[in-house]
Parts: structure tokens; sequence; C-alpha cells
């Protein structure tokens, strides 16, 4: 059957290898992530190559502490790279220690 999955692969989403902390068996597809402390979420780029060649990409989040996989629109996914996540997360953090910092009146 030409729509058998062949090959498993996935990236950072804008491309980078995987990190060290995520790992995605070529064979299965099982992935599996040991999030370090301080990951809320992670994006990645997962695809499927089928045996007649054709490959299947999609674009997900990971909620790193519940591990709750969304699947993200492609042109913004696209346009994404690792630094501006980086960006976008402790940006969100410190509104979080804000809204903190408001509720205890400091």
């Amino acid at each position: 059957r030409s729509d058998r999955a062949a090959e498993y692969g996935g990236s950072l989403l804008d491309g980078a290898p995987l990190p060290t902390w995520i790992n995605l068996d070529p064979q299965s597809g099982l992935l599996i992530a040991e999030v370090p402390v301080g990951y809320e979420s992670f994006e990645l780029r997962l695809w499927t190559i089928l045996d007649d060649g054709k490959r299947i990409e999609r674009f997900v989040e990971i909620d790193g502490i519940t591990g709750e996989v969304t699947e993200r629109d492609t042109q913004r996914a696209a346009t994404l790279t690792f630094s501006e996540q980086l960006l976008r997360e402790t940006q969100e953090r410190h509104g979080q220690l804000d809204e903190l910092e408001a509720a205890l009146g400091h």
C-alpha cells in the first residue's frame, strides 16, 4: 500500500534539529519529550513520509506541563523562528509576573 508511513521526522518550528530532550523514533513515530523545567510549551514541525514518497507535514504546539498537542496554523508557523518562540515565551512569563506582583500589591 502506498499510504503506509515509511518514516517519521521532526524539527523545531524554524527547521533546527530537535533538542536532545526530545526523542522521535523514525520508525514508529513515537515522540517522547523530557521537558526541562521552565518550558511551558514548545512548537514543532512534524512529518511523515509515505511509501510512495509523499510527505505529510504538520505544525504543532505541545504543552510542556500537560502534554496536550494543538495543531498550529501553517502560515504562522512558517514565519516563527526559534528565537521568536523564546522571546514570546519570555514576554508571556513577564506578563504573568506583572499580574502576580499586582495581585500581591507590590
